[in-house]
């Protein structure tokens, strides 16, 4: 259960309209410069920010991937649990999550919170609160975990690389999961084609050659996938603790090697791999691969070291800036990409329109990859940084997310 404190570290003049930066505790990216930058916005429209630090008793991973399979069934039990016989919400376990947050927000609540903590739960648990949040915890979620990120774009249709799924997630979460077979990979193959129906409804349960008992049975849940993509999945060896992200050796058949493995809540381009074939990603899964860490798996795109990061504030597209690298397959600015500012087709701004539609973004930078010349969904970046956007243009992004805040409470 998470106990979030806040450290706040006041403001030098406070302003009627007052409020919060969240940031997590050693946090690489807080950047005072950038901090000041909102804070010189604030004054300019006639609000005042402090800067708050947030520590949580969950590790970061925890944050960054949705929620355990226990945690998971923990929180669909608080769920279910909330509907009282006379209509009434019973929220005590909810509440006595965050509490410190509560706390705080109970003391002097904030006008408004930026959140660039990364935590989609600090946002539903200030949403709860009748906070208004910059990002929302929705896109805060789709912009920390990859996985759902993918889902929600394959969903919409927007054009993603062809993905597989990490197997270490809970059925309930719309992930394939493989149980307990005992086999040798190579000789007691399934060929599992998706349906793209509900994952909790479309179980199924393969018993392995041989066996009679429920207890020795290979389960494989539905990854809601398009039912032209079909998965080739092999019987894993599984470790005795149930290791799912650690057994992540089921084929990957459906992907053609060069492909890159990301971690679900990876940023700035850590934690991204390059697998050139089926050695290297054996390789990868003996030295590489992290217990309890989820990952995706993503045919490389045809232009590696290139990618643009599209600027949008108030579901508005602001600027795009074009990242490139002739020494690394990855592009980022932080990583020594050169940028340049890039004027988007109708065609690609059609598409980042897309993306944008059904969401409400504060201020993020949607990402986007090359492939056979045209523009692919990468990831949302809830916390965008803007380093590069900032050498190349007198725009102000800050002062103009900061205006739309100012606009909205």
């Amino acid at each position: 259960m998470a106990d979030y404190r806040i450290n706040l570290k006041g403001a030098k003049r406070r302003r009627k309209c007052h409020g919060w930066i969240l940031y997590a505790k050693g946090d690489r990216g807080l950047n005072p410069h950038y901090v000041d930058l909102y804070c010189r916005a604030c004054e300019k429209y006639g609000m005042s920010v402090e800067l708050g630090i947030c520590t949580c008793s969950r590790t970061q991973e925890e944050s960054g991937q949705k929620q355990s399979s226990r945690t998971q069934e923990e929180s669909g039990r608080k769920r279910s649990s909330r509907m009282q016989k006379d209509g009434r919400m019973q929220e005590d376990q909810n509440e006595s999550a965050g509490q410190p947050l509560r706390e705080a927000v109970s003391i002097e609540r904030p006008a408004f919170v930026v959140n660039r903590t990364r935590d989609y739960l600090i946002a539903e648990i200030l949403e709860e609160l009748g906070v208004c949040v910059f990002n929302n915890s929705k896109v805060t979620e789709l912009g920390n975990d990859k996985a759902k990120a993918y889902r929600y774009m394959e969903q919409k249709q927007i054009p993603i690389m062809a993905t597989v799924y990490d197997s270490g997630r809970n059925p309930g979460s719309n992930m394939l999961e493989i149980y307990d077979s005992g086999r040798n990979p190579g000789s007691n193959m399934l060929e599992i084609y998706d349906s793209g129906r509900n994952p909790k409804s479309n179980i199924v349960k393969v018993y392995n050659e041989g066996r009679k008992t429920e207890s020795n049975m290979l389960e494989v849940h539905d990854s809601g996938r398009n039912p032209k993509n079909h998965l080739t999945v092999y019987d894993v060896d599984l470790k005795s603790d149930l290791d799912m992200s650690a057994a992540y050796n089921k084929d990957i058949e459906s992907i053609p090697y060069p492909a890159i493995i990301k971690s679900c809540s990876g940023h700035g381009g850590s934690e991204v791999y390059f697998i050139q074939d089926a050695k290297a990603h054996r390789e990868w899964i003996e030295h590489s691969c992290q217990a309890g860490r989820a990952y995706v798996l993503q045919q490389a795109a045809s232009d590696l070291g290139k990618d643009v990061r599209v600027y949008v504030v108030g579901n508005r597209i602001t600027a795009s800036v074009l990242r490139i690298s002739d020494k690394d397959y990855r592009s980022n600015y932080c990583l020594g990409g050169q940028v340049r500012l890039y004027e988007l087709s109708q065609e690609e701004r059609d598409l980042v329109q897309r993306v944008i539609s059904g969401l409400s973004i504060g201020m993020a930078g949607i990402d986007f990859i090359f492939h056979d010349g045209r523009m692919v969904f990468n990831e949302i970046e809830d916390v965008a940084g803007a380093r590069g956007l900032y050498s190349l243009t007198d725009y102000d992004l800050v002062d103009d997310y900061v205006s739309y805040i100012r606009e909205k409470i």
